[in-house]
């Protein structure tokens, strides 16, 4: 099977950051003040009352949610279109999520045995490690860790990168064969 590496690294990578930076959701304002009566005040806005957009990142809205709609959320946005499998569990203090994508462990191995495969591999761990490090930004609030396992679509058990609150704990190229146990599990 021929497995082209950069079309696996730009993949993996452009899914992670896409569940951070997801394209912004549209508000309208509108200009003046409104005071007293909402009702009174609505009728007399004018035809001069302009509209502008105002964009809102994904990040901005999570920043307002409770415990509850800001786990619904990052749920929501680490399935995206359906092309990853998340497993997720969440505690008192920790929200744990396990991706896993088709052929990452081959990637994997031609990293370890390739160095032309390498700088890729680093790169799709550091995606994973700053994605873990912006959804942590939104959880210390509620003192939750955030903990993400990249495992082997064939073997679930195998951990193939360990990221907890922007920070690479474990890769399977650069620290070796290694049992990891999830937290949550």
């Amino acid at each position: 099977m021929a497995i082209n590496k950069r079309f696996v690294a730009a993949s993996i990578i452009g899914i992670m950051m896409s569940f951070v930076f997801a394209p912004s959701v549209k508000a309208y304002a509108i200009e003046g003040s409104v005071s007293g009566d909402t009702k009174k005040a609505a009728i007399e806005i004018d035809a001069e009352t302009t509209e502008e957009d105002v964009e809102l990142s994904p990040r901005a809205i999570a920043e307002n949610m409770n415990r509850e709609e800001l786990i619904k959320f990052t749920e929501e946005q680490m399935k995206g279109d359906g092309s990853t499998d998340c497993v997720f569990n969440v505690g008192e203090d920790y929200i744990s999520i396990e991706v896993s994508f088709n052929d990452v462990a081959q990637f994997a191995e031609l990293a370890k045995n390739n160095s032309a495969y390498k700088e890729s591999w680093d790169n799709v761990v550091d995606g994973i490690s700053d994605v873990t490090g912006v959804y942590y930004d939104l959880y210390k609030k509620f003192d939750m860790n955030v903990h993400l396992y990249a495992v082997d679509d064939s073997d679930r058990d195998k951990v193939l990168i360990y990221s907890c609150n922007g920070q690479k704990i474990y890769d399977i190229v650069n620290d070796g064969e290694s049992d990891i146990e999830k937290v949550g599990r």
